[in-house]
This record gives structure tokens, C-alpha cells and sequence, in this order.
């Protein structure tokens, strides 16, 4: 187990190597195996999407999710902590039909889930959450909708540990797996969700495709990411090259940067406090805080927020 991770630490690069770094100095317990030195250069963007392959493309990078989920489960906020999407803050074109209470845990990130939905209805729909992370998505949908059952999936094995301990609902379930390769059966899903999880998938093309294979006909796929600007048009080619059909597209970056500018901070400090005074930048980028490389992105139009509302043909 501990051969197995140190390989996976070894094929991080980047942003997320020195980050795991930094998180195993505050808090050794994270990883013992975050000690195997080597980067790999980053990979050409992707021609089917335009999109550059995150840090650690083609390798597996759960090592660098499950440090982030023992750190969280380290601290006092940790069975609380359902969340790591950016969230949303109220505008003027909100769709989400569903009020979400100001005193809410996680308010942004809840309101982002209830604007992903919108005015799709879940009522006994059997749906899919891949890249479900700490559950936070699934929890939502379970508290909020009707939905007959909910699976979420993720490539992290501490995520899906922490989601199966903490997640009492008897219509949830999770499962280990590969966004890219999912381990379902064609049409079993009316929907599927992805929350902010597209841009670390090496394959983003196989990702869709296996979206498309694991819905039903007439199902919905209900997307939302932060993406560069530029590869845009090449996203929504490979959506339509599968017949995955756009009934809703929304650039949400303006109500994202709000919720940046809202709580980034504040979950800056929840995942690693100031390592010796410093405080890393590449957990600021990881959480787009004000100033961050990420942040700066949208704020310069550079990246765009969008939510994806899609329906496979009946």
C-alpha cells in the first residue's frame, strides 16, 4: 500500500507536488511516502478538447486527493468539510428553483449544486455523480431533491472511505473508480453530475463518451467546471460529436469569483495553516483565492465558469 502510493506521490508534477509537499510538513500523517523526488513535464493540450492535461496527467493522481481528504479528516471542521468546488453566489440569472437557507454550511457551494440542477426535476431519476469528492454534491442532491438513488464515484479511495462513513442515506452509495472508465453498466443512469472535477481527467473526450454510454435515452448530463476560455468551442465539439445536446449553457464566472472572494480565504486556512509563516501559493491557486493564479484567470477572461445542462437524444 505505502509502495503503491509512493508511486503515485512520484508522478505528481507541479503545482500539486509541491502542495502535497508542503501539506506532509504541517502534518506528516498525510503521507508517509510523499518523500520520492521526480516531475514529469506537463502534456500538450488535448486535440479533441483543447485542453491541457492537469498536473500528473496520465498517471494516477488519488495519491494527491486522498492527502488532501487525511488533512481535512486531521482537523475539527473535518466531518463537516463535504466540499472543495469554488461555489456561487447569487445574480440575476439564477435558474436553481430550490431556496437554499442563509445560515446553510457551505452555502455557496450548495447554491452552485442548486444552479447546476436548475429546474430539472430528479424526482425518482437514478443518478450519477462522478468525481463526488468528499460527498458534498451527493449530500445535496439527497436533501434537496427526490431522487430514487444516487451513486457517486471517485478515483480517490480516502474520498469514497470518508463518503461511505459519513453518508447515512440508504439511496447513496460509492464506488472507486475511474471517470474515464466507468464501472457501470450501459444506460443505468437517468443523470449524471460533475462538479468541478473535468479538469483533471488526462482523457476528457473518453470521459464524455462514457458519459454518454452510461445514460439512458433522453437522460441529462448536468456539467460544470472552470475551463480555459480558448478551448470553449473544441469542448462543445466533443459534447456534440457524442450527441450530448446543449439545452443550457452559462458562463457563471462573475457569481464564481464571488464566492472566491466569500470563502476561499477561509477554506485556505482549514486545509494548511501558514507552513512557518508562509503561506504556499499553490494551495491559494488550488483554492482560487483572491490573487491566485486561478482566480486571476477568470478574472482576466482567461478561464470561464460554465454550467453544462445536456440531454442525450430519446
Amino acid at each position: 500500500m505505502v509502495d503503491d502510493l509512493a508511486g503515485r506521490v512520484a508522478a505528481l508534477t507541479g503545482g500539486r507536488r509541491r502542495l502535497l509537499d508542503r501539506l506532509a510538513q504541517r502534518h506528516p500523517a498525510t503521507t508517509a511516502a510523499t518523500t520520492a523526488p521526480t516531475t514529469v513535464p506537463a502534456a500538450d493540450p488535448d486535440p479533441s478538447t483543447g485542453a491541457v492535461p492537469p498536473v500528473g496527467a496520465g498517471n494516477d493522481v488519488a495519491a494527491f486527493y486522498d492527502a488532501i481528504t487525511t488533512r481535512l479528516d486531521a482537523t475539527p471542521a473535518g466531518p463537516w468539510a463535504l466540499f472543495l468546488n469554488y461555489g456561487y453566489c447569487e445574480g440575476d440569472d439564477d435558474r436553481g428553483t430550490v431556496p437554499v437557507p442563509e445560515r446553510t454550511v457551505d452555502r455557496t457551494s450548495v447554491k452552485l449544486i442548486v444552479e447546476l440542477v436548475g429546474d430539472r426535476s430528479l424526482d425518482g431519476c437514478r443518478v450519477l455523480d462522478v468525481g463526488c469528492g468528499r460527498g458534498g454534491t451527493v449530500a445535496t442532491l439527497l436533501r434537496l431533491y427526490r431522487p430514487r438513488a444516487v451513486v457517486g464515484v471517485d478515483l480517490s479511495p480516502a474520498a469514497v472511505s470518508f463518503c461511505r462513513r459519513g453518508q447515512p442515506d440508504r439511496r447513496a452509495s460509492f464506488e472507486v473508480g475511474d471517470a474515464q472508465r466507468l464501472p457501470f453498466a450501459d444506460a443505468s443512469f437517468d443523470v449524471v453530475t460533475n462538479v468541478e472535477s473535468s479538469h483533471c481527467y488526462p482523457d476528457v473526450a473518453a470521459f464524455y463518451a462514457e458519459v454518454r454510454r452510461v445514460l439512458v435515452p433522453g437522460g441529462w448530463f448536468l456539467y460544470t467546471d472552470l475551463v480555459a476560455t480558448a478551448s470553449l468551442p473544441a469542448r462543445r465539439a466533443a459534447l456534440a460529436r457524442l450527441s450530448l445536446c446543449p439545452e443550457v449553457e452559462r458562463d457563471v464566472t462573475a457569481n464564481v469569483l464571488r464566492s472566491c472572494d466569500l470563502v476561499a480565504a477561509r477554506r485556505r486556512a482549514a486545509f494548511a495553516p501558514p507552513i512557518g509563516g508562509h503561506d504556499p501559493s499553490d494551495l491559494g491557486d488550488f483554492l482560487a483565492v483572491p490573487g491566485s493564479a486561478h482566480y486571476e484567470d477568470m478574472r482576466r477572461g482567461e478561464a470561464t465558469y460554465v454550467i453544462w445542462q445536456l440531454r442525450v437524444p430519446a
